[in-house]
């Protein structure tokens, strides 16, 4: 590290661009490596999770907005975390204009694109568990509401590639003393000179401030909602579980449970249900009975006109007759049956519609983890933003560790690249199964090489 040297007049020391950028550096090198550690795991991780969400998981709305989340969470690793680290690296000599812009005009997007994606991800599963018989997303759906997603994210931070660029440092400071260095002239990227004294640089950072605090809004209000309903479905299930094992383990008791008025109601009801049944049967058979016995009269008058006729009834017409009456009270007495039975499976509770499945359950538990995990690391941002707007010059004059912790908890958001991932690992079980066969068919693959190279 060059040594500061300063003059007997401590305001004007001796030290040119290079030196004042490297000490600079240096300064901030906690935070380069900070960022360097997250953008290696953000990359390993973000991987995993494309390789195996793409491989073995079926398609469906889950699976693309995972995939989503990670295509995003990965440009931030592999973009934006290395130009924040430029950054760092190059405080007071930055000096390319349009690769300023580019970047800049990237990491916002990125971050808005986050945010406007759990809000969509909130709707789904806000639908799916609060309005269960509504039309449910379709993975077609989920597909074009993420494009869509993107597109208004580009167009939100599309001012970004006017308001930053190269601002000249004029006269810089000397880090770590009171004094500045005349004559020697930095740049950073950040605000561009043509924004100085203009407005419009704080009503975009504005407008950026509530691209995230609405989405940080419309998060905690949906899943708050889909919070209460799990709390009573579950609380339902609870109440019907303890019931059935109680029911269970005393038969008796549950029987005597059942009162006379409702156990007359029943019998009331069945017989009913079997008096017109029997009507029913009977009104067929008189009228079965009395067309038959009108054929078999005329049979029988016809027949008596002839010499030598028999006036018996033939047997077969009345075996056909008893036959169709066995016949339709069989019949009836099925259709009596599917009825109560089709009763009986209509139950109010239909507790194959309204139970929510476990998956489900376990898809919105890391779902909601990951948009806990973006409200709080975005809180220091959205704090440090509105310190600027109060005081632009808040930052000056720092210490080491000050300046360390400020650049820091401006770039906490960036840990949603990475933790997403871990939460997959944490709360999928399929995921994290997938994960233990792929190392472990890597160790097999590995061990068996090694052997055949020793034979």
């Amino acid at each position: 590290m060059a040594s500061v040297n300063l003059t007997t007049d401590t305001a004007h020391p001796k030290m040119d661009l290079y030196e004042l950028n490297m000490y600079e550096a240096l300064r901030r090198l906690p935070v380069v490596l900070f960022i360097g550690v997250l953008a290696f795991a953000g990359i390993i991780g973000n991987l995993h999770v494309l390789y195996i969400y793409c491989t073995f998981f079926k398609p469906s709305t889950y699976r693309v907005f995972v995939l989503l989340l990670s295509i995003i969470d990965l440009l931030c690793c592999l973009v934006s975390m290395p130009f924040e680290m430029i950054d760092e690296i190059f405080p007071f000599s930055y000096s390319e204009i349009i690769s300023c812009k580019i970047f800049r005009f990237i990491n916002t997007a990125i971050a808005v694109a986050s945010a406007f994606t759990l809000v969509l991800i909130a709707s789904e599963r806000y639908r799916r568990i609060c309005r269960p018989y509504d039309t449910q997303m379709s993975e077609t759906t989920a597909i074009y509401s993420s494009l869509g997603v993107v597109v208004a994210a580009l167009v939100f931070t599309f001012p970004a590639l006017y308001v930053y660029g190269r601002k000249t440092l004029p006269d810089l400071p000397v880090p770590g003393y009171n004094v500045s260095v005349y004559n020697v002239t930095g740049f950073e990227c950040t605000w561009g000179d043509h924004m100085e004294g203009s407005v419009f640089g704080y009503i975009y950072y504005t407008w950026v401030l509530m691209s995230v605090v609405g989405p940080m809004i419309a998060l905690g209000v949906l899943y708050s909602i889909i919070g209460v309903n799990l709390k009573k479905h579950n609380d339902f299930m609870r109440v019907t579980l303890r019931s059935k094992n109680k029911s269970e383990a005393n038969p008796s008791q549950s029987l005597t449970c059942v009162s006379d008025t409702e156990q007359q109601n029943r019998i009331s009801t069945n017989d009913r249900n079997v008096e017109n049944a029997n009507s029913s049967v009977g009104s067929k058979e008189f009228l079965l009975t009395e067309a038959n016995m009108r054929h078999v009269t005329t049979e029988v008058k016809n027949g008596s006109s002839k010499p030598g006729s028999n006036l018996a009834v033939p047997q077969s017409s009345l075996d056909n007759i008893s036959g169709r009456r066995i016949s339709d009270r069989k019949s009836s007495n099925e259709s009596s049956n599917s009825a109560q039975t089709n009763r009986s499976s209509q139950n109010p509770l239909r507790p194959k519609e309204t139970t929510i499945s476990d998956k489900e359950q376990r898809i919105t538990k890391v779902l909601f983890a990951i948009t806990m995990l973006f409200i709080c690391s975005f809180l220091p941002y959205i704090i440090i933003m509105i310190a600027f707007f109060s005081d632009s010059s808040y930052s000056d004059g720092l210490n080491t560790t000050e300046l360390v912790l400020y650049l820091i908890s401006f770039r906490l958001y960036m840990i949603n690249s990475v933790a997403n991932s871990l939460f997959y690992g944490f709360f999928d079980t399929k995921f994290r199964k997938h994960v233990k066969r792929l190392y472990q068919l890597f160790y097999d693959c590995c061990k068996s090489r090694v052997g055949a190279k020793k034979v």
